[in-house]
């Protein structure tokens, strides 16, 4: 393993006070971003279950087998999929909470022109007006999941960064409500009983509901279980939910939280946040925490951190949830047990070896940028810089084409390959516009000669 890849250190702060772990200790699949294929995920719930993770919260986005085609990914798993999912984890007593977003974040649905009245906002296409048809809209989709999926508990409605709740479509419904919180909790509501009768408990994102002081929250409190999530103001947000009479879960990340196109989580960062959820998990009745491992910040930006490069700081965060302790060793001697230790060490290299050939594309580029802005107000003219410039991103980008090879002989077996070739080209194609850019500016300001030169004289 490179001397640069991010490390797990073993610390003597790693061995946690002997306090109970939370009821729930979940970990997030998000798979609206670069989803296992069902046979690796079948043997990644193992190393879960071995981490002392007991529930999967289970972001279904387009990797659901929905009735409506437009709603499904190519890869998107099968009913028989779900069914062999749902075995095995109640095989590993790993009780299954779905998430289906009910309100924001609804891009999956809301960006096909089928589904273009249920906006709130037409330009906007994460967010749902909640009338009669939306409310009937969301149902529908609740009920799919919980046919396949009957032994639901608990269902996640998400509900979070619904910003332009009341600016649309809802105006007027907002008005006669009292305010946009009074129509989202109406929404809700109408959700809640749904789920009710079927003996399943929603749980929200905590975001919206915070923005109500508390005694406005105590009207809704009682028929909900609210995540807080985020690293900032945890004290104040658990104090208002627990004063409203409402049940907290914590959701600190694992994954995906250190930058919308980052390939490796920062471990160290990750922690801290973590353990700054068990430090209130001490003082507040915290009913769950729920590890997040977000794909992509939203569906329709991009893919970050796989998986398979994550699987280490998973283990952290489900020996952490169970106040266990935890080392290099620890997470080492967890992975080796599952079967999973070398091919997650691969992942991890291969992702290192991207976002050092990254770094290198983007400071070239960067510089050569910088050159022309100089090259401009200095009104040079050939000036053989450039040359060098081009010709360095041209290497980086001749190396990114032999590594492609290496990242598919290895992830195509965890990952669709069409997946794996998307998430490479977001990294990649910036990169290549930026290339012409160069090439432009090479024309403008650099001797004609200078590229063969550069190649003769310093062997590039």
């Amino acid at each position: 393993m490179q001397k640069s890849m991010p490390q797990i250190e073993r610390k003597e702060q790693d061995t946690p006070p002997r306090v109970s772990p939370p009821e729930y200790r979940a970990v997030h699949l998000d798979l609206k971003g670069m989803p296992p294929r069902m046979e690796r995920l079948l043997r990644h719930l193992g190393l879960y279950a071995a981490s002392g993770y007991n529930a999967l919260l289970i972001e279904w986005e387009d990797m659901f087998p929905w009735k409506d085609p437009l709603l499904r990914a190519e890869e998107c798993y099968s009913p028989e999929d779900v069914q062999a999912l749902s075995e095995r984890a109640a095989q590993l007593n790993l009780e299954i909470i779905p998430l289906v977003q009910t309100l924001g974040h609804m891009e999956n649905v809301l960006r096909h022109g089928k589904y273009a009245a249920y906006r709130e906002l037409e330009w906007l296409n994460s967010e749902l007006s909640p009338d009669k048809k939306g409310a009937a809209l969301v149902t529908g989709m609740i009920a799919e999941v919980l046919e396949l999926l009957p032994r639901t508990r608990y269902l996640h409605l998400g509900g979070d960064e619904v910003a332009g709740l009341g600016l649309g479509r809802s105006g007027e419904a907002a008005r006669r409500a009292g305010g946009k919180m009074n129509l989202y909790f109406k929404h809700m509501n109408g959700l809640s009983e749904f789920l009710r009768k079927k003996g399943v408990r929603p749980i929200l994102w905590a975001d919206m509901a915070l923005t109500l002081p508390v005694c406005e929250l105590k009207k809704y409190a009682a028929d909900f279980d609210f995540a807080v999530w985020g690293s900032g103001e945890l004290e104040r947000k658990m104090v208002s939910i627990h004063a409203a009479g409402g049940r907290i879960w914590g959701a600190p990340c694992f994954k995906g939280a250190d930058g919308i196109t980052s390939d490796l989580p920062n471990p160290e960062a990750r922690k801290r946040v973590i353990r700054a959820y068990l430090t209130l998990a001490d003082t507040f009745p915290i009913h769950g925490l729920i590890a997040c491992g977000w794909s992509r910040y939203t569906t329709l930006r991009s893919q970050c951190e796989p998986i398979e490069g994550a699987l280490d700081t998973a283990v952290m965060a489900g020996l952490l949830f169970s106040r266990k302790r935890v080392s290099a060793h620890d997470i080492t001697r967890i992975l080796k047990r599952c079967g999973l230790l070398e091919e997650h060490r691969r992942s991890k290299e291969l992702l290192t070896e991207l976002i050092q050939l990254r770094n290198q594309c983007r400071r070239h580029l960067f510089d050569a940028l910088e050159l022309a802005a100089a090259q401009e107000c200095l009104k040079c003219r050939m000036d053989a810089k450039n040359a060098w410039y081009l010709l360095a991103l041209k290497r980086h980008l001749a190396e990114y084409e032999r590594k492609k090879a290496d990242f598919h002989a290895h992830f195509d077996r965890f990952v669709s390959e069409r997946l794996l070739e998307e998430y490479l080209e977001e990294r990649f194609q910036p990169f290549r516009r930026g290339l012409e850019l160069v090439q432009a500016d090479c024309r403008r300001y650099w001797h004609p000669d200078a590229e063969r030169g550069y190649r003769d004289v310093f062997g590039e």
